[in-house]
């Protein structure tokens, strides 16, 4: 018997399943062991048993007129459609590039490729979980990289983390971007950065960005972040005005300016559980907090130095709320303003180096207060202002080749009222301290005018042009020792140079000279 099929596809598609199943080539398969097809050369099959003819609209018999109108229109349209597509195209070419991609753009596979985009504007995106402009992730190769350059990020927004952009578990570079308006209900206004991973931002600008957490960025578990040569303008958070860094590892920002940033906890930076950070060459202006205004420093081991800091505001701490070890060196910290500690609220201990300190308030601490110990050394305070400790408040202090001038407990007026009690130690108030080639000028306060301690040791200082109603120089409770230093021209009711009560004195060899005793 001879029998015979035709079977008529209208309108007919290449790229149509049965086409595929039933008339192409079978050339291997893929790795799933799914069969690859390709389109026949001779319409016949090898077998001879299958003819497959391929036509058009134009040798259509069925199509009468009207229809060929139809498809003449519809295919002007698609010419159209396409010159379209080419020219943008073309636009986008010339404004994002994406090189050496090996899969998705989202999660590129195995590897170890650089995704690129640059030259590009992202604005007014919105995500419903993470990065309202770029989603990028990676769980299987830690070697790729992400380089976004030249790009601006404006108003853009996610409900989750990243207001611009989220990057998860991938080495990632940020360079000459700008980031404005982004905001996130979660992490990070316009970046959040987590897993394990490399981040580098280099010459970005984030301003006006908000968040939870981390109004600009947002660093979680990240090793070895670096943020350099940045600027971050007005941002705000809960914690971190302008960045956060949770659980983080070997932290460098550097080279970068903080102004009007705002948080309850670190008005510019916050670290919580984060070890081994380092903050240098930076500058913080203006920015404010509950705790911290500048800084709330919670990394092991960190290290903050040639920063200068100004006009921050705080509760606790104007300018840096230190909750971990640490050293701050080379450091400048002008006009900063909190209740306590005008400058840096210490709650553990604090080495402070080579650094300046003029124009702080604060009610306790002018500078620096802590309850704990604070070695200072090679610094210089100037004309700082609090109720007690003019320029320091702190338990237990070490001050080595330091200079205190010009501090007047009272925020400068020199007067005793009923809480006279707090106007204590016009340069520094504390319960044990160390003094050794210091120099105290023109302090003054109720008692103590350069220094009132519990128990203090004083070698090799110089203490002139102080004054206090209770010891000109120096006030102690309890015991006193002084030895190879200079007393000129200090003033008090009781005690011109030194008033102890109830305390042990041990003068050595020194020089007192044109003290004034005048009760």
């Amino acid at each position: 018997l001879w029998q015979q099929i035709t079977l008529t596809f209208n309108p007919w598609n290449e790229r149509h399943w049965m086409k595929h199943r039933f008339f192409d080539e079978i050339t291997g398969h893929d790795v799933e062991g799914r069969p690859i097809y390709k389109a026949r050369k001779n319409p016949v099959s090898d077998d001879g048993e299958i003819l497959a003819i391929t036509t058009n609209y134009l040798i259509n018999e069925w199509l009468d007129k009207a229809d060929l109108k139809v498809f003449e229109r519809m295919k002007k349209m698609l010419q159209k459609a396409q010159q379209l597509k080419e020219q943008f195209s073309e636009k986008v070419a010339a404004a994002t590039t994406i090189t050496e991609v090996t899969g998705p753009v989202q999660r590129a596979p195995m590897g170890g490729k650089i995704i690129e985009i640059s030259t590009s504007y992202f604005s007014g995106n919105h995500a419903f979980l993470d990065g309202g402009a770029i989603y990028a992730a990676c769980y299987n190769n830690n070697n790729n990289y992400h380089v976004i350059s030249l790009c601006n990020f404006t108003k853009n927004t996610a409900d989750g983390d990243g207001g611009a952009i989220y990057i998860d578990n991938r080495n990632h570079k940020i360079l000459n971007c700008n980031f404005e308006g982004n905001n996130a209900s979660g992490r990070g206004g316009s970046i959040f950065v987590g897993d394990y991973n490399n981040i580098f931002v280099q010459d970005s600008t984030f301003k006006s960005s908000h968040a939870g957490d981390g109004g600009a960025i947002y660093l979680v578990y990240v090793s070895n972040p670096e943020i350099y040569n940045c600027s971050f303008v007005n941002n705000s958070a809960k914690d971190g005005g302008a960045i956060i860094s949770a659980g983080c590892k070997y932290d460098k920002i550097y080279n970068c300016s903080f102004t009007d940033n705002i948080a309850d906890y670190g008005g510019a930076i916050s670290w919580l559980d984060a070890s081994n950070a380092t903050v240098y060459n930076n500058s913080f202006v203006n920015n404010s907090a509950s705790l911290g205004g500048a800084l709330n420093w919670n990394s092991a081991d960190g290290n903050v130095f040639n920063c200068s800091f100004e006009n921050n505001l705080a509760y606790i701490g104007g300018a840096i709320f230190w909750n971990e070890t640490g050293e701050i060196y080379n450091c400048s910290f002008i006009s900063n303003t909190a209740d306590f500690a005008g400058a840096i609220y210490a709650y553990v201990d604090l080495d402070l180096k080579t650094s300046y300190f003029s124009e702080n308030n604060a009610t306790m601490g002018g500078a620096i207060y802590t309850n704990e110990y604070v070695a200072i050394v090679n610094s210089t305070f100037d004309s700082n202002h609090a109720k007690s400790g003019g320029a320091v408040y702190s338990y237990y202090v070490d001050i080595i080749n330091s200079t205190f001038t010009n501090h007047h407990v009272g925020f400068g007026n020199f007067t005793f009222e009923d809480d006279t009690y707090l106007q204590s130690g016009g340069a520094v108030y504390g319960y044990e301290g160390y003094v050794e080639n210091s120099n105290f000028i023109n302090n003054s306060a109720f008692s103590g005018g350069a220094v009132d301690f519990t128990y203090i040791e004083v070698y090799d200082s110089t203490f002139k042009d102080n004054e206090a109603i209770y010891g000109g120089a120096i006030a102690s409770a309890a015991e006193c020792y002084i030895e190879y230093s200079n007393f000129t021209a200090n003033k008090a009711s009781r005690g011109g140079a030194v008033y102890c009560n109830d305390s042990n004195l041990t003068v050595g060899a020194g020089i007192f000279s044109n003290n004034i005793a005048n009760g």
